[in-house]
């Protein structure tokens, strides 16, 4: 049995790694194990709840909490030393980890003492406008193995030294929760939200740019878009909780209790984020799930300033600076019916990421062979397994 360690840090990588838990587990040959932080600290029922049985769980660490400079600085080192404890506790022959996030990082430099292969889901993917590019690529070069979305991102591990070798192209696993979920009616779900159905359903959200000498700078300017045009529905998710998620919180918060038809929720969970994807009309915001999982259900998306900038999209997204008319003549336009929505394309997989990815894993022979890297000088050419 291997004994494998996938870590969770948000609510964004829970949908990710759902079916990857799944799949892990129905092998027979993994004994999984999820360390749960970052974002999940002051309150774990949720991801709890998502974990399938079988699974054991450690939580640890803190929550970075939208906080800036040393306070993140202390919660990163907390999580990077409870890591190093669990690691020698639980001992594990892998290390599960997902993507870009600050609190995602330090489990990662932790398991270099201890010598432990890392399996790396997201990375070689850009988006210049967010320090997160920085730390993905930074855990690209920590990682022994590459689960990667697309033969793009393939191609940018491979321009980092890593070799063909280690890198599998296994789609996006969030699509595969996606169509996992089943639909609800459109009249139950305005029901369980609380909203009128009066036109058409708007969903947003944002995050802080944090790359920018203006963090909150595409949230003021969707806020402001969205006061001028109020009046349909409208569901605003939480943004996470990167240096200035605090104040766009309140900005946002303060928007939906005066705004008409608006409801906010910190979460909407897998179950309604999904058919809210489904029966909205537009989504707008700087989200990677607009870029990645919109495409699915061939969703409008307005993706708002610099923070995916360089990140592989579809024919639905478009995309227009941190300006309030532009936002609202795209939205506008998506509204009369002006949109790329039925374009099929789907950039990131066909909804079977999840088994790649366990296949990967267990087509190692020994994980701990994976440590003794070289730097690979050729780039390959990568295709497309779907």
């Amino acid at each position: 049995m291997i004994r494998l360690l996938s870590i969770t840090s948000s609510r964004a990588d829970v949908g990710i790694l759902k079916p990857v838990w799944s799949a892990l587990i129905e092998t027979g040959r993994i004994e999984l194990h999820v360390g749960i932080t970052g974002m999940h600290c002051p309150n774990s029922d949720y991801v709890k709840s998502q974990i399938p049985k079988g699974a054991q769980t450690h939580q640890f660490g803190a929550d970075i909490g939208g906080h800036y400079g040393s306070y993140v600085v202390q919660a990163m080192s907390q999580i990077q030393a409870n890591s190093a404890d669990l690691y020698a506790r639980l001992r594990p022959d892998g290390i599960l980890v997902t993507g870009d996030r600050m609190d995602m990082f330090p489990t990662a430099v932790a398991a270099i003492p201890f010598n432990i292969p890392i399996i790396h889901l997201h990375g070689g993917e850009r988006t210049e406008g967010a320090m997160d590019d920085r730390l993905r690529h930074a855990m690209t070069k920590l990682s022994h193995l590459h689960c990667v979305s697309n033969a793009d991102a393939a191609g940018r591990v491979c321009q980092m030294g890593e070799e063909a070798s280690r890198i599998v192209i296994t789609g996006a696993p969030g699509l595969d929760t996606m169509l996992m979920v089943d639909q609800i009616p459109r009249v139950d779900f305005f029901q369980e939200l609380g909203l009128l159905d009066n036109g058409p359903l708007r969903l947003v959200t944002v995050h802080p740019e944090t790359n920018s000498t203006d963090m909150l700078h595409a949230g003021k300017s969707v806020v402001e878009a969205l006061t001028q045009t109020a009046g349909p529905p409208t569901i605003i998710t939480a943004p996470n909780s990167d240096p200035g998620g605090n104040e766009l919180m309140a900005l946002m918060t303060g928007f939906c209790q005066q705004a008409p038809n608006t409801v906010f929720r910190a979460t909407l969970g897998a179950h309604l984020y999904v058919n809210a994807m489904r029966h909205a009309a537009v989504m707008i915001g700087n989200s990677s799930s607009g870029i990645i999982e919109a495409p699915l259900f061939g969703l409008p998306v307005i993706n708002v300033g610099n923070r995916q900038l360089g990140r592989l999209q579809g024919p639905n997204v478009r995309n227009c600076e941190s300006d309030v008319p532009q936002i609202i003549d795209q939205l506008n336009e998506i509204l009369a019916g002006h949109s790329n929505q039925n374009a099929a394309s789907y950039p990131y997989g066909d909804g079977a990421a999840a088994s790649r990815i366990a296949n990967a894993i267990l087509d190692q022979d020994d994980l701990k062979s994976l440590l003794n890297k070289s730097f690979a000088d050729d780039t390959a050419k990568f295709v497309n397994p779907w």
